[in-house]
């Protein structure tokens, strides 16, 4: 489980996690994740979290991607995130992927909604999970591209 904690270091808004391999979603290679100079990490290492940057709900849980300190991004079941306040500060005002990702393209589904092909900035697990179809309505209103149409599903 990872332990969100807040500082009392006196750095604003800095909390610290601790990141087993179980937590990583949906997937991450610790075996080859470096810091910023170069040592391998053990998993038992206590990183620092500089904000929750996204929010996906589907069915069964709640996922959010962890902006580290490092500046790379991972997504994070709300169970691992044990500090209310991160949590309380990203659904206070939270509209819909926007800040961390980037809108690839767009496509109109089945249902004639548009769906929109986001990747997740800085994403540090593979590459097949920092990108995903998204519906509308999980994409912040600034971020909708209805112009940016590029296949039909």
């Amino acid at each position: 489980m990872i332990n969100l904690e807040a500082s009392n270091s006196g750095e604003k808004n800095s909390h610290f996690v601790q990141h087993p391999r179980e937590a990583l979603l949906p997937t991450l290679d610790l075996e080859n994740t470096t810091n910023s100079s170069g040592d391998q990490h053990d998993l038992d290492d206590t990183y620092q979290v500089q904000e929750l940057v996204e929010m996906y709900k589907d069915r069964n849980r709640t996922l959010f991607l962890v902006r580290w300190a490092n500046g790379g991004t991972t997504w994070e079941p709300e169970e691992n995130i044990n500090d209310p306040q991160l949590i309380d500060d990203i659904m206070k005002n939270y509209q819909g992927f926007k800040n961390g990702v980037e809108v690839e393209k767009t496509r109109a589904a089945k249902n004639g909604k548009l769906e929109y092909y986001v990747r997740f900035k800085d994403y540090i697990g593979s590459e097949r999970d920092s990108c995903w179809w998204v519906s509308e309505n999980v994409i912040h209103p600034d971020n909708r591209k209805p112009g940016l149409l590029s296949c039909i599903f």
